[in-house]
């Protein structure tokens, strides 16, 4: 079970997700998991996919002006100690997604003796090194 952060705040948006991707799509989790049934403390996964028209709201090319500001607003927040940058969620992993489709991903040399072995093993004749496409 996720444990809320941030106080009473935390706390509603974490049952708000609950209500959300549980007991919307009927497979409700936190009632489950309290219930005397031995079988609610069983691991169990719930996703909802909600998809989000902004031009039912207005105006698009004003909520896409604003979707730039407010993460641009974001970006340029003073940062902590010994921080790189503000980061919004998923732009770090995007990032490296980009950089390793570009240079390769990196592997240990242990590993990368291991891939070679079994590849020779089978008859495959593994490259000498990564080369982009």
């Amino acid at each position: 079970m996720p444990l809320p952060l941030g106080g009473a705040k935390g706390a509603g948006m974490s049952l708000a997700f609950e209500l959300l991707t549980s007991v919307l799509v009927g497979a409700p989790i936190l009632t489950a998991f309290h219930s005397d049934d031995p079988r609610g403390r069983r691991h169990r996964q719930n996703a909802l996919l909600i998809a989000v028209d902004p031009a039912a709201f207005g105006d698009h090319g004003a909520f896409t002006a604003t979707v730039d500001a407010t993460l641009a607003t974001f970006k340029n927040l003073p940062l902590a100690a010994g921080a790189d940058g503000v980061h919004y969620p998923g732009e770090r992993s995007a990032s490296v997604a980009g950089r390793r489709g570009a240079e390769g991903v990196p592997v240990t040399p242990k590993v990368w003796r291991e891939l070679v072995d079994r590849a020779e093993g089978l008859g495959v004749v593994p490259p000498d090194r990564y080369t982009p496409h």
